[in-house]
């Protein structure tokens, strides 16, 4: 599996350099229906804690920092928490075929380090070009079947404090930030 998406993310970032190479109009390389969805941690701030990442109350994984993750979900709402310190959300509305980047910020926390998710759009040069050294120089995290079972084990108190805070949120009427701004791929491989 951790090759499968290795080699995907390479023939990926090779085809999209080519055609920009070439002057050629880039495409999105998913053409399966599903949304992609990367999730990376660019800053070094608290660097060995790991952060905790779920989506609609699963587990996917935990990383620290100059790792990243790549997913493939349904279009359609989802509900994104990381847990570090703290609980921290971001609503999703993702559209079949397109790409997704959400950057987890490190945040002085009161013992550890607080995570924040926050979402990369074309603006956010700075993330960008993270972002886009970490696809060539980072790691790409993947997890096994019995880790993920383990982890959502783990996680059961993790996800009722969670879908609870959220629930008040939305109750009080704060603001939960969306993700909702797909970035093509041509704007992230290196040019």
């Amino acid at each position: 599996m951790k090759m499968k998406a290795i080699i995907i993310l390479v023939i990926t970032i090779m085809v999209s350099t080519t055609n920009t190479s070439f002057g050629q109009e880039n495409k999105e390389l998913n053409t399966t229906g599903t949304a992609t969805l990367y999730i990376f941690r660019t800053s070094d701030i608290g660097a060995l804690i790991n952060f905790k990442y779920y989506i609609d109350e699963n587990y996917i994984g935990k990383f620290n920092y100059g790792k990243y993750m790549k997913l493939e979900l349904e279009p359609g709402e989802h509900f994104i928490f990381a847990k570090a310190e703290n609980i921290t959300f971001i609503k999703a509305n993702f559209e079949a075929s397109k790409t997704y980047f959400l950057n987890s910020l490190p945040r002085m926390g009161g013992i550890k380090a607080a995570v924040k998710l926050a979402q990369v759009t074309l603006e956010d040069e700075r993330w960008l070009k993270r972002i886009r050294k970490h696809l060539v120089t980072k790691e790409l995290v993947t997890f096994t079947q019995e880790e993920l079972e383990e982890g959502q084990k783990k996680s059961t108190e993790i996800i009722r404090r969670a879908r609870k805070k959220y629930n008040r949120f939305m109750e009080k009427g704060m603001g939960i930030p969306t993700l909702n701004q797909p970035i093509p791929l041509s704007s992230i491989t290196l040019h």
